[in-house]
Protein backbone atom coordinates (compact mmCIF):
# COMPACT_ATOMS: atom_id res chain seq x y z
CA UNK A 1 0.00 0.00 0.00
CA UNK A 2 3.00 2.34 0.29
CA UNK A 3 3.17 2.48 -3.54
CA UNK A 4 -0.53 3.32 -3.76
CA UNK A 5 -0.08 5.99 -1.09
CA UNK A 6 2.90 7.40 -2.99
CA UNK A 7 1.03 7.58 -6.31
CA UNK A 8 -2.05 9.23 -4.79
CA UNK A 9 0.11 11.69 -2.81
CA UNK A 10 2.00 12.65 -5.99
CA UNK A 11 -1.28 13.24 -7.84
CA UNK A 12 -2.63 15.28 -4.90
CA UNK A 13 0.53 17.38 -4.84
CA UNK A 14 0.31 18.06 -8.59
CA UNK A 15 -3.35 19.07 -8.19
CA UNK A 16 -2.60 21.43 -5.31
CA UNK A 17 0.45 23.00 -6.96
CA UNK A 18 -1.64 23.58 -10.09
CA UNK A 19 -4.39 25.20 -8.00
CA UNK A 20 -1.80 27.42 -6.37
CA UNK A 21 -0.38 28.53 -9.71
CA UNK A 22 -3.88 29.23 -11.04
CA UNK A 23 -4.64 31.31 -7.94
CA UNK A 24 -1.46 33.33 -8.40
CA UNK A 25 -2.58 33.91 -12.00
CA UNK A 26 -5.92 35.30 -10.80
CA UNK A 27 -8.24 32.30 -10.38
CA UNK A 28 -10.81 32.86 -7.61
CA UNK A 29 -12.04 29.93 -5.53
CA UNK A 30 -14.73 29.57 -2.90
CA UNK A 31 -12.91 29.01 0.38
CA UNK A 32 -15.58 26.57 1.59
CA UNK A 33 -14.92 24.32 -1.40
CA UNK A 34 -11.17 24.59 -0.80
CA UNK A 35 -11.56 23.70 2.89
CA UNK A 36 -13.65 20.67 1.93
CA UNK A 37 -11.06 19.57 -0.66
CA UNK A 38 -8.24 19.80 1.90
CA UNK A 39 -10.32 17.88 4.46
CA UNK A 40 -10.90 15.07 1.94
CA UNK A 41 -7.21 14.89 0.97
CA UNK A 42 -6.06 14.85 4.61
CA UNK A 43 -8.56 12.10 5.48
CA UNK A 44 -7.47 10.07 2.45
CA UNK A 45 -3.81 10.46 3.43
CA UNK A 46 -4.45 9.22 6.97
CA UNK A 47 -6.52 6.26 5.75
CA UNK A 48 -3.78 5.19 3.33
CA UNK A 49 -1.10 5.62 6.01
CA UNK A 50 -3.07 3.42 8.41
CA UNK A 51 -2.83 0.49 5.98
CA UNK A 52 0.90 0.02 6.61
CA UNK A 53 1.60 1.91 9.88
CA UNK A 54 -0.15 0.07 12.69
CA UNK A 55 1.08 2.03 15.72
CA UNK A 56 -0.29 5.58 16.00
CA UNK A 57 2.82 6.52 18.03
CA UNK A 58 4.81 6.56 14.81
CA UNK A 59 6.61 9.83 14.13
CA UNK A 60 4.71 10.11 10.82
CA UNK A 61 1.35 9.97 12.62
CA UNK A 62 2.45 12.41 15.33
CA UNK A 63 3.65 14.94 12.76
CA UNK A 64 0.30 14.69 10.95
CA UNK A 65 -1.47 15.27 14.27
CA UNK A 66 0.42 18.47 15.13
CA UNK A 67 0.22 19.75 11.54
CA UNK A 68 -3.55 19.32 11.48
CA UNK A 69 -4.07 20.86 14.93
CA UNK A 70 -1.75 23.83 14.43
CA UNK A 71 -2.41 24.70 10.78
CA UNK A 72 -5.70 23.09 9.71
CA UNK A 73 -7.87 23.24 12.85
CA UNK A 74 -9.23 26.69 11.95
CA UNK A 75 -10.39 25.66 8.46
CA UNK A 76 -11.84 22.38 9.77
CA UNK A 77 -13.68 24.04 12.68
CA UNK A 78 -14.93 26.63 10.19
CA UNK A 79 -16.00 23.87 7.80
CA UNK A 80 -18.23 22.30 10.46
CA UNK A 81 -20.01 25.54 11.28
CA UNK A 82 -18.47 26.96 14.45
CA UNK A 83 -17.04 30.06 12.79
CA UNK A 84 -19.99 32.36 13.66
CA UNK A 85 -19.38 32.00 17.39
CA UNK A 86 -15.62 32.11 17.13
CA UNK A 87 -14.77 34.63 14.42
CA UNK A 88 -14.88 37.50 16.89
CA UNK A 89 -11.73 36.05 18.50
CA UNK A 90 -9.89 35.84 15.19
CA UNK A 91 -7.04 38.21 14.39
CA UNK A 92 -7.89 37.80 10.72
CA UNK A 93 -11.45 39.11 10.77
CA UNK A 94 -10.60 42.85 10.67
CA UNK A 95 -8.41 42.53 7.58
CA UNK A 96 -9.91 39.43 5.97
CA UNK A 97 -9.16 38.88 2.30
CA UNK A 98 -10.69 35.75 0.79
CA UNK A 99 -8.13 35.74 -2.02
CA UNK A 100 -5.20 35.76 0.43
CA UNK A 101 -6.91 33.22 2.68
CA UNK A 102 -7.41 30.81 -0.22
CA UNK A 103 -3.80 31.28 -1.31
CA UNK A 104 -2.33 30.43 2.10
CA UNK A 105 -4.66 27.44 2.46
CA UNK A 106 -3.27 26.12 -0.80
CA UNK A 107 0.31 26.78 0.36
CA UNK A 108 -0.41 24.77 3.51
CA UNK A 109 -2.06 21.94 1.57
CA UNK A 110 0.86 21.75 -0.87
CA UNK A 111 3.34 21.56 2.00
CA UNK A 112 1.29 18.92 3.83
CA UNK A 113 1.08 16.73 0.74
CA UNK A 114 4.78 17.00 -0.13
CA UNK A 115 5.92 16.29 3.43
CA UNK A 116 3.78 13.16 3.55
CA UNK A 117 5.31 11.96 0.29
CA UNK A 118 8.69 11.96 2.05
CA UNK A 119 7.30 10.42 5.24
CA UNK A 120 6.19 7.38 3.23
CA UNK A 121 9.87 6.37 3.17
CA UNK A 122 10.31 6.88 6.94
CA UNK A 123 11.01 3.65 8.79
CA UNK A 124 9.56 3.12 12.27
CA UNK A 125 12.58 0.96 13.19
CA UNK A 126 15.14 2.82 15.31
CA UNK A 127 18.65 1.76 16.29
CA UNK A 128 19.85 3.06 19.66
CA UNK A 129 23.39 2.99 21.14
CA UNK A 130 24.16 0.43 23.85
CA UNK A 131 23.10 1.12 27.43
CA UNK A 132 25.55 3.24 29.46
CA UNK A 133 25.13 2.76 33.22
CA UNK A 134 27.42 5.65 34.21
CA UNK A 135 25.43 8.16 32.15
CA UNK A 136 22.18 6.75 33.53
CA UNK A 137 23.30 7.09 37.15
CA UNK A 138 24.46 10.68 36.62
CA UNK A 139 21.20 11.61 34.87
CA UNK A 140 19.18 10.31 37.83
CA UNK A 141 21.14 12.51 40.22
CA UNK A 142 20.71 15.60 38.05
CA UNK A 143 16.95 15.02 37.72
CA UNK A 144 16.39 14.32 41.43
CA UNK A 145 18.44 17.32 42.56
CA UNK A 146 16.87 19.78 40.11
CA UNK A 147 13.23 18.69 40.54
CA UNK A 148 12.54 20.67 43.78
CA UNK A 149 14.08 23.79 42.26
CA UNK A 150 12.08 23.66 39.02
CA UNK A 151 8.89 22.84 40.94
CA UNK A 152 9.40 25.90 43.11
CA UNK A 153 10.14 28.02 40.02
CA UNK A 154 6.86 27.02 38.37
CA UNK A 155 5.04 27.59 41.68
CA UNK A 156 6.33 31.17 41.78
CA UNK A 157 5.24 31.74 38.18
CA UNK A 158 1.75 30.29 38.76
CA UNK A 159 1.29 32.49 41.84
CA UNK A 160 2.39 35.51 39.80
CA UNK A 161 -0.18 34.72 37.10
CA UNK A 162 -2.94 34.23 39.69
CA UNK A 163 -2.16 37.62 41.25
CA UNK A 164 -1.53 39.58 38.05
CA UNK A 165 -3.86 37.92 35.56
CA UNK A 166 -3.55 35.29 32.85
CA UNK A 167 -2.69 37.88 30.20
CA UNK A 168 0.65 38.47 31.95
CA UNK A 169 1.76 35.30 30.20
CA UNK A 170 1.50 37.11 26.85
CA UNK A 171 2.68 40.58 27.84
CA UNK A 172 6.07 39.61 29.26
CA UNK A 173 5.01 39.87 32.89
CA UNK A 174 6.83 36.67 33.90
CA UNK A 175 10.11 38.53 33.41
CA UNK A 176 9.30 40.36 36.65
CA UNK A 177 9.11 37.19 38.76
CA UNK A 178 11.71 37.20 41.55
CA UNK A 179 13.18 33.69 41.70
CA UNK A 180 15.58 34.48 44.53
CA UNK A 181 18.76 32.98 43.11
CA UNK A 182 20.52 31.86 39.94
CA UNK A 183 19.91 28.13 40.48
CA UNK A 184 16.11 28.44 40.68
CA UNK A 185 16.03 30.83 37.71
CA UNK A 186 17.95 28.33 35.56
CA UNK A 187 16.53 25.12 37.04
CA UNK A 188 14.65 24.38 33.82
CA UNK A 189 17.90 24.07 31.83
CA UNK A 190 19.42 21.84 34.50
CA UNK A 191 16.36 19.59 34.68
CA UNK A 192 16.13 19.33 30.89
CA UNK A 193 19.84 18.46 30.66
CA UNK A 194 19.27 15.64 33.15
CA UNK A 195 16.35 14.32 31.14
CA UNK A 196 18.34 14.52 27.90
CA UNK A 197 21.14 12.59 29.57
CA UNK A 198 18.67 9.94 30.75
CA UNK A 199 17.53 9.39 27.16
CA UNK A 200 21.14 9.35 25.91
CA UNK A 201 22.00 6.52 28.30
CA UNK A 202 19.39 4.34 26.51
CA UNK A 203 18.10 2.64 29.67
CA UNK A 204 15.46 -0.06 29.87
CA UNK A 205 11.98 1.38 30.28
CA UNK A 206 11.41 -0.62 33.46
CA UNK A 207 14.25 1.24 35.19
CA UNK A 208 13.56 4.69 33.73
CA UNK A 209 9.77 4.92 33.45
CA UNK A 210 9.34 6.77 36.77
CA UNK A 211 11.80 9.44 35.64
CA UNK A 212 9.83 9.75 32.40
CA UNK A 213 6.63 10.15 34.42
CA UNK A 214 8.38 12.78 36.55
CA UNK A 215 9.30 14.66 33.39
CA UNK A 216 5.64 14.57 32.27
CA UNK A 217 4.52 15.78 35.72
CA UNK A 218 6.92 18.73 35.62
CA UNK A 219 5.73 19.51 32.09
CA UNK A 220 2.16 19.48 33.39
CA UNK A 221 3.10 22.17 35.91
CA UNK A 222 4.28 24.25 32.97
CA UNK A 223 0.92 23.63 31.26
CA UNK A 224 -0.94 24.99 34.30
CA UNK A 225 0.51 28.39 33.46
CA UNK A 226 -1.26 28.24 30.13
CA UNK A 227 1.59 26.87 27.99
CA UNK A 228 -0.36 23.79 27.00
CA UNK A 229 2.00 22.91 24.16
CA UNK A 230 4.81 22.39 26.67
CA UNK A 231 2.86 19.47 28.11
CA UNK A 232 1.61 18.04 24.83
CA UNK A 233 5.05 17.88 23.19
CA UNK A 234 6.66 15.84 26.04
CA UNK A 235 3.63 13.55 25.96
CA UNK A 236 3.99 12.99 22.21
CA UNK A 237 7.72 12.43 22.59
CA UNK A 238 7.03 9.89 25.34
CA UNK A 239 4.70 7.92 23.05
CA UNK A 240 7.22 8.01 20.21
CA UNK A 241 10.06 6.95 22.51
CA UNK A 242 8.11 4.00 23.90
CA UNK A 243 7.11 2.94 20.39
CA UNK A 244 10.68 3.34 19.06
CA UNK A 245 12.01 1.04 21.78
CA UNK A 246 9.29 -1.49 20.89
CA UNK A 247 8.30 -1.73 24.53
CA UNK A 248 5.61 -4.12 25.61
CA UNK A 249 5.29 -2.87 29.18
CA UNK A 250 2.94 -0.03 28.19
CA UNK A 251 -0.25 -1.22 26.59
CA UNK A 252 -2.38 0.63 24.08
CA UNK A 253 -5.09 0.99 26.75
CA UNK A 254 -2.60 2.71 29.05
CA UNK A 255 -1.59 5.08 26.25
CA UNK A 256 -5.26 5.82 25.60
CA UNK A 257 -5.86 6.58 29.29
CA UNK A 258 -2.92 9.00 29.32
CA UNK A 259 -4.29 10.69 26.20
CA UNK A 260 -7.75 11.05 27.77
CA UNK A 261 -6.36 12.43 31.05
CA UNK A 262 -4.13 14.83 29.13
CA UNK A 263 -7.04 15.98 26.95
CA UNK A 264 -9.28 16.54 30.00
CA UNK A 265 -6.53 18.57 31.69
CA UNK A 266 -5.96 20.69 28.59
CA UNK A 267 -9.67 21.35 28.05
CA UNK A 268 -10.05 22.11 31.78
CA UNK A 269 -7.34 24.73 31.47
CA UNK A 270 -9.24 26.20 28.48
CA UNK A 271 -12.44 26.35 30.56
CA UNK A 272 -10.53 28.06 33.36
CA UNK A 273 -9.23 30.65 30.90
CA UNK A 274 -12.74 31.21 29.52
CA UNK A 275 -14.11 31.71 33.02
CA UNK A 276 -11.37 34.18 33.90
CA UNK A 277 -11.94 36.18 30.68
CA UNK A 278 -15.77 36.30 30.98
CA UNK A 279 -18.04 37.83 33.56
CA UNK A 280 -19.14 35.54 36.34
CA UNK A 281 -22.77 35.95 35.21
CA UNK A 282 -22.04 34.46 31.80
CA UNK A 283 -22.20 30.74 31.19
CA UNK A 284 -19.33 28.88 29.56
CA UNK A 285 -20.44 26.31 26.98
CA UNK A 286 -18.25 23.19 27.09
CA UNK A 287 -18.67 22.28 23.42
CA UNK A 288 -17.92 25.85 22.41
CA UNK A 289 -14.83 25.83 24.65
CA UNK A 290 -13.59 22.61 23.01
CA UNK A 291 -14.14 24.13 19.57
CA UNK A 292 -12.45 27.31 20.78
CA UNK A 293 -9.47 25.33 22.00
CA UNK A 294 -8.89 23.71 18.60
CA UNK A 295 -9.64 26.97 16.83
CA UNK A 296 -7.05 28.82 18.94
CA UNK A 297 -4.41 26.17 18.30
CA UNK A 298 -4.60 27.24 14.67
CA UNK A 299 -3.01 30.59 15.46
CA UNK A 300 -0.21 29.65 13.05
CA UNK A 301 -2.73 30.11 10.24
CA UNK A 302 -2.93 33.78 11.30
CA UNK A 303 0.85 34.03 11.06
CA UNK A 304 0.86 32.58 7.54
CA UNK A 305 -2.04 34.84 6.55
CA UNK A 306 -0.45 38.06 7.81
CA UNK A 307 2.91 37.07 6.32
CA UNK A 308 1.24 36.79 2.92
CA UNK A 309 -0.83 39.93 3.43
CA UNK A 310 2.24 42.04 4.32
CA UNK A 311 4.76 40.09 2.23
CA UNK A 312 6.09 43.11 0.30
CA UNK A 313 6.53 45.21 3.42
CA UNK A 314 8.24 42.39 5.34
CA UNK A 315 10.66 41.71 2.50
CA UNK A 316 11.40 45.40 1.91
CA UNK A 317 12.27 45.86 5.61
CA UNK A 318 14.50 42.78 5.65
CA UNK A 319 17.64 43.56 3.67
CA UNK A 320 19.99 41.12 5.44
CA UNK A 321 19.14 37.42 5.13
CA UNK A 322 15.90 35.44 4.68
CA UNK A 323 13.83 34.95 7.84
CA UNK A 324 14.26 31.19 7.51
CA UNK A 325 18.03 31.47 8.21
CA UNK A 326 17.76 33.61 11.35
CA UNK A 327 18.20 30.63 13.76
CA UNK A 328 21.51 29.82 12.06
CA UNK A 329 23.05 33.27 12.55
CA UNK A 330 21.51 33.94 15.97
CA UNK A 331 24.69 32.88 17.86
CA UNK A 332 26.62 35.49 15.86
CA UNK A 333 23.96 38.14 16.53
CA UNK A 334 23.89 37.33 20.23
CA UNK A 335 27.66 37.53 20.61
CA UNK A 336 28.01 40.86 18.80
CA UNK A 337 24.75 42.43 20.03
CA UNK A 338 24.46 40.85 23.46
CA UNK A 339 23.52 44.07 25.28
CA UNK A 340 20.66 44.90 22.89
CA UNK A 341 19.29 41.34 22.70
CA UNK A 342 19.56 40.79 26.46
CA UNK A 343 17.03 43.56 27.03
CA UNK A 344 14.25 41.42 25.61
CA UNK A 345 11.77 42.65 23.01
CA UNK A 346 12.81 46.22 22.26
CA UNK A 347 12.94 48.50 19.22
CA UNK A 348 16.66 47.77 18.91
CA UNK A 349 16.21 43.99 19.18
CA UNK A 350 13.58 43.79 16.45
CA UNK A 351 15.83 45.82 14.14
CA UNK A 352 18.78 43.47 14.74
CA UNK A 353 17.02 40.11 14.41
CA UNK A 354 15.67 39.09 10.98
CA UNK A 355 13.03 37.01 12.77
CA UNK A 356 9.56 36.68 11.25
CA UNK A 357 7.77 36.42 14.60
CA UNK A 358 9.45 39.56 15.94
CA UNK A 359 9.14 41.62 12.74
CA UNK A 360 5.51 40.66 12.05
CA UNK A 361 4.32 41.23 15.63
CA UNK A 362 6.13 44.57 15.79
CA UNK A 363 4.64 45.62 12.44
CA UNK A 364 1.08 44.81 13.53
CA UNK A 365 1.26 46.13 17.09
CA UNK A 366 4.54 47.67 18.38
CA UNK A 367 3.19 48.18 21.89
CA UNK A 368 2.08 44.54 22.17
CA UNK A 369 5.55 43.46 21.03
CA UNK A 370 7.40 45.77 23.43
CA UNK A 371 5.29 44.38 26.30
CA UNK A 372 6.54 40.87 25.50
CA UNK A 373 3.79 39.58 23.22
CA UNK A 374 4.23 37.64 20.01
CA UNK A 375 2.20 35.98 17.27
CA UNK A 376 4.60 33.07 17.05
CA UNK A 377 6.03 31.75 13.83
CA UNK A 378 5.57 28.95 11.32
CA UNK A 379 7.98 27.28 8.96
CA UNK A 380 5.52 27.66 6.11
CA UNK A 381 5.18 31.41 6.73
CA UNK A 382 8.98 31.77 6.52
CA UNK A 383 8.95 29.92 3.20
CA UNK A 384 5.76 31.42 1.73
CA UNK A 385 6.96 34.97 2.39
CA UNK A 386 9.53 34.28 -0.34
CA UNK A 387 7.46 32.32 -2.90
CA UNK A 388 5.92 28.95 -3.82
CA UNK A 389 9.24 27.47 -4.97
CA UNK A 390 10.66 27.78 -1.45
CA UNK A 391 7.52 26.18 0.01
CA UNK A 392 8.05 23.19 -2.28
CA UNK A 393 11.81 22.91 -1.59
CA UNK A 394 11.42 23.33 2.18
CA UNK A 395 8.57 20.81 2.32
CA UNK A 396 10.69 18.23 0.51
CA UNK A 397 13.66 18.85 2.82
CA UNK A 398 11.66 18.33 6.03
CA UNK A 399 11.02 14.56 5.62
CA UNK A 400 14.62 14.10 4.47
CA UNK A 401 15.79 15.73 7.70
CA UNK A 402 13.40 13.52 9.73
CA UNK A 403 14.72 10.36 8.05
CA UNK A 404 18.35 11.41 8.67
CA UNK A 405 17.55 12.20 12.31
CA UNK A 406 15.98 8.79 12.92
CA UNK A 407 18.98 7.07 11.32
CA UNK A 408 21.35 9.20 13.42
CA UNK A 409 19.83 8.11 16.73
CA UNK A 410 22.44 5.34 16.93
CA UNK A 411 24.90 8.08 17.96
CA UNK A 412 24.69 9.06 21.61
CA UNK A 413 24.90 12.83 21.10
CA UNK A 414 22.06 12.71 18.57
CA UNK A 415 20.02 10.65 21.02
CA UNK A 416 20.84 13.26 23.70
CA UNK A 417 19.40 15.96 21.41
CA UNK A 418 16.50 13.80 20.24
CA UNK A 419 13.85 15.39 22.48
CA UNK A 420 14.74 18.91 21.36
CA UNK A 421 14.95 17.95 17.68
CA UNK A 422 11.83 15.76 17.58
CA UNK A 423 9.84 18.31 19.58
CA UNK A 424 10.99 20.94 17.08
CA UNK A 425 9.85 18.77 14.17
CA UNK A 426 6.44 18.22 15.75
CA UNK A 427 6.22 21.96 16.52
CA UNK A 428 7.26 23.04 13.00
CA UNK A 429 3.79 24.40 12.15
CA UNK A 430 4.32 26.90 15.01
CA UNK A 431 8.10 27.26 14.82
CA UNK A 432 10.91 28.24 12.49
CA UNK A 433 12.05 25.74 9.89
CA UNK A 434 15.57 25.49 11.35
CA UNK A 435 16.16 24.91 15.09
CA UNK A 436 17.98 27.64 16.98
CA UNK A 437 21.73 27.03 16.69
CA UNK A 438 22.35 28.89 19.96
CA UNK A 439 20.16 26.42 21.86
CA UNK A 440 21.65 23.46 19.97
CA UNK A 441 25.16 24.63 20.81
CA UNK A 442 24.24 25.02 24.48
CA UNK A 443 22.82 21.50 24.64
CA UNK A 444 25.88 20.08 22.89
CA UNK A 445 28.09 21.72 25.54
CA UNK A 446 25.84 20.24 28.24
CA UNK A 447 26.31 16.79 26.71
CA UNK A 448 30.11 17.11 26.53
CA UNK A 449 30.30 18.36 30.13
CA UNK A 450 27.92 15.76 31.56
CA UNK A 451 29.43 12.93 29.53
CA UNK A 452 32.89 13.78 30.86
CA UNK A 453 31.51 13.94 34.42
CA UNK A 454 29.97 10.49 33.98
CA UNK A 455 33.41 9.08 33.11
CA UNK A 456 35.04 10.22 36.36
CA UNK A 457 35.13 8.00 39.42
CA UNK A 458 36.90 7.92 42.78
CA UNK A 459 39.09 4.88 43.44
CA UNK A 460 41.15 4.77 46.67
CA UNK A 461 40.83 8.52 47.04
CA UNK A 462 42.06 9.20 43.49
CA UNK A 463 40.07 10.60 40.59
CA UNK A 464 40.07 8.31 37.56
CA UNK A 465 38.65 8.81 34.10
CA UNK A 466 37.13 5.83 32.33
CA UNK A 467 36.32 6.15 28.64
CA UNK A 468 33.32 4.34 27.21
Amino acid sequence: MRKVHLIISLLSSLLLVSLNLFQISGLELDFKDLELLIFVLVTLNLVLMSTYRKDWSSLAYLFNLTFIVFLLSKPFVDLFGYQDALSINSLIISTFSEVKYNLILTYIAVSYSLINIGLIFLSDRVTFPIYDERIFNLSKRVIIISTPFITYKYYLEIIYLVNNGYLSLFTGGLRDVNYGNFIIANSHSIFIAGFFLLIASNPKLESSKWYLYLFLAVSLLDALKGARGLFVLPLLYYFWYVNAKKATCISRNTKLKIIIVGFVLVISSQLAVDLRMKNSDNKVDILESIATFFYQQGNSLNVVYFSELYRDELNSNNKSIPFVLEPVIFPYLYIYHKNELSQGQTDEAVAIRPNLNHRLTYMLNPRYYINGGGLGSSYIAELAVMNLIYVIIGSLLIPMAVILLVKGLKYRMVLFLSYYLIAHILFLPRASLIPNFWVLGKYCMFFILLYCLSRFSFVNGKVKFKSH
